[in-house]
């Protein structure tokens, strides 16, 4: 036993003899009056006293205690114990008996007592801890009770709010309209309903401070159900309706955004979707919430979801992740993805929140600025080789035409002397010739080349025998063929070689690709021409055992001032111009020109395609010109 129950306890038996004490003095001093009669009638109230203040043990020291002193000092014979007559034992059975009742009686209204008493502070104490402020009021709206967090809210300590009107200690008005609004405590009382306040209700405090508050009111009744009272019951709601008002404006920014909004959970499965993402990807918000991610992702980039789903896992965040989604109509479609871990109250990951931004436009843009790059860099190399080009075909001019110009001079200083044999002079005229058409032709080629790039070369198209042309054409060129020891060898498919042609410029094209071929091809080497005719083109074929032409060196086989190198430290001859002036040719005939080899040292193939018109048409086309 503790020593405060223990002094507890004490208090109660000396409180119950001291009331004992004051009875039996109380009798003594009525004594004169009352003398042998009622001896124990002031032990009652006492007894009773003892019993409520005490309980049970001091009720019953009360009972003996009271009875001994009146037997005592007020039951005949006086001033003896237990010394009466049986008369007076029927009034002392009736004294234990009125005691009994007494003691059972206070003992109930005391354990009753000490029941409400705590409850009350039961009461009391869930209201003062609970997070919410708590008024009550009586049936006249006078305040009964505060919590703390009332009288913090009110700026009211709780005893100078005892008592007061609950309108004075509770002032609420509309914070819009700035008008009072009605108490829902008082309301509550009037017709017994339960109410709450509208939004927007502030509360003004002791000092003026408006505090936003939400509210209800309730009546309190008695056992038949009459109110005797209202509780009122409120909170602060400001850091409530300012994270409702951020709520609010971050879900209009999200409404309002240009970027995609969606969340996710760790399934990948959409729990939000914004109206950019509606206009981005074509789903509704309908269509796109309780589906998988994976409507927007192409098939060949779902390994990248697994992949930002454990990043996501793990509470890491995806920032600026370019990447390709698809629309709802199957479109592609550039975007910047950033991903951001979603947790709850405790830190734990439970989804996701993307923000997807179209980058397309930006991506064509990097292209278009890319494409750029390269063509100013293409440019620049191309101008580059331009001006290479260009010193190297002024050397190779200047070479080409001062090689055939100092044989002219030289053997025209030694034809002018005397002493030249026959023979000698012969020669020398031979050389002045050739060299004479070698300037000829590369004049002609300069000036072909001009007039093809500026549209202006010339040709008379009309029925030929391309056979006979062929065959004019490799006149002149066997010459040069039959002394580097060069087999030529043609072959034509059918009788009918008639098709409709320039035939001047289709010598050119014979002569430039059988003299480039007797040209690479060593001594001993072989040529070979071949004609054939469709319904729709005639074909001429020429292919050699020369050098070949190297693979890197196709694309610009046909241009112009272009020559392939086949030993660096040797000089090529030629302009680089007979091919270009091929393509030309041929192309102005409607035809195409396509060159082959299998590498350098395995000779190529250069073959000419031409179209021609019906036989019936090359007939009018004869009769005409006779």
């Amino acid at each position: 036993m503790t020593a405060k129950k223990l002094k507890s306890l004490l208090t109660e038996y000396v409180s119950a003899v001291a009331a004992i004490t004051l009875a039996v003095a109380v009798r003594w001093f009525l004594d004169p009056y009352l003398n042998e009669q009622l001896p124990l009638v002031t032990l009652y109230g006492a007894i009773a006293f003892a019993v409520w203040f005490g309980g049970y043990g001091p009720a019953i020291v009360a009972v003996i205690l009271g009875y001994l002193a009146c037997d005592y000092l007020f039951i005949a014979p006086r001033f003896s114990f237990l010394a009466y007559s049986f008369g007076s034992e029927i009034g002392i059975m009736m004294y234990f008996v009125t005691c009994g009742v007494i003691v059972w009686l206070g003992r109930s209204a005391r354990e009753a007592k000490l029941q409400a008493t705590k409850q009350l502070e039961t009461l009391n104490v869930t209201l003062s801890s609970i997070g919410d402020a708590v008024i009550a009021a009586n049936h006249d709206g006078l305040i009964s009770f505060m919590n703390p967090v009332a009288e913090k809210l009110t700026g009211w300590p709780l005893q100078e709010a005892i008592g007061k009107p609950l309108e004075n200690v509770f002032q609420i008005m509309n914070e819009e309209t700035r008008q009072r609004v009605t108490n829902p405590a008082l309301k509550a009382m009037q017709d017994g309903g339960i109410y709450g306040l509208a939004n927007h209700t502030v509360l003004i405090a002791r000092n003026g401070v408006e505090i936003a508050i939400d509210d209800s009111g309730a009546p309190i009744r008695d056992h038949e159900g009459k109110i005797i009272g209202a509780i009122l019951v409120f909170r602060d709601i400001a850091e409530r309706r300012l994270a409702d008002r951020i709520a609010a404006n971050l879900a209009e920014i999200v409404k309002s955004s240009e970027d995609a909004i969606i969340t996710k959970n760790l399934d990948g499965v959409i729990t939000s979707w914004n109206r950019a993402a509606e206009r981005m990807f074509g789903y509704t918000a309908e269509e796109a919430i309780g589906r998988s991610i994976t409507i927007i992702i192409p098939p060949e980039r779902l390994e990248e979801e697994q992949t930002i789903l454990t990043r996501l896992r793990q509470g890491e965040r995806v920032e600026h992740f370019e990447t390709v989604r698809v629309s709802k109509d199957g479109n592609p479609i550039d975007i910047s993805l950033t991903v951001s871990p979603m947790r709850d109250s405790e830190g734990r990951t439970i989804g996701a929140s993307k923000i997807a931004r179209n980058i397309t436009e930006r991506k064509f843009v990097e292209q278009q600025s890319a494409q750029l790059v390269d063509r100013e860099r293409t440019a620049l190399a191309q101008a580059e080789a331009a001006n290479r080009s260009k010193d190297e075909f002024l050397a190779t001019v200047s070479h080409e035409l001062r090689a055939p110009l100092n044989a002219i001079i030289g053997w025209a200083r030694l034809l002018a002397g005397s002493h030249l044999d026959p023979n000698t002079r012969k020669r020398g005229i031979e050389v002045i010739e050739q060299s004479a058409w070698a300037q000829s032709r590369l004049i002609e080629d300069l000036l072909e080349s001009s007039q093809a790039i500026t549209g202006r070369l010339s040709f008379n198209f009309a029925p030929i025998d391309f056979a006979k042309t062929i065959e004019t054409a490799l006149d002149i060129i066997a010459p040069t063929a039959k002394a580097k020891s060069i087999e030529l060898q043609t072959y034509f498919d059918g009788d009918n070689t008639i098709i409709l042609a320039d035939e001047m410029r289709l010598k050119q094209v014979i002569w430039n690709l059988v003299s480039n071929a007797v040209k690479f091809t060593p001594p001993g080497g072989k040529i070979e021409i071949h004609f054939k005719r469709t319904n729709s083109h005639a074909e001429m074929i020429v292919s050699d055992t020369g050098q070949g032409i190297n693979p890197e060196f196709f694309p610009h086989l046909f241009e112009r001032y272009r020559q392939q190198k086949h030993d660096p430290e040797k000089r090529s001859s030629g302009l680089g111009l007979g091919l270009a002036i091929v393509r030309y040719c041929v192309e102005m005939h409607g035809g195409t020109v396509e060159a082959h080899s299998e590498g350098e040292g395995k000779g190529s193939t250069f073959i000419v395609r031409l179209p021609v018109g019906s036989l019936d048409a090359l007939n009018s086309m004869s009769v005409l010109e006779e």
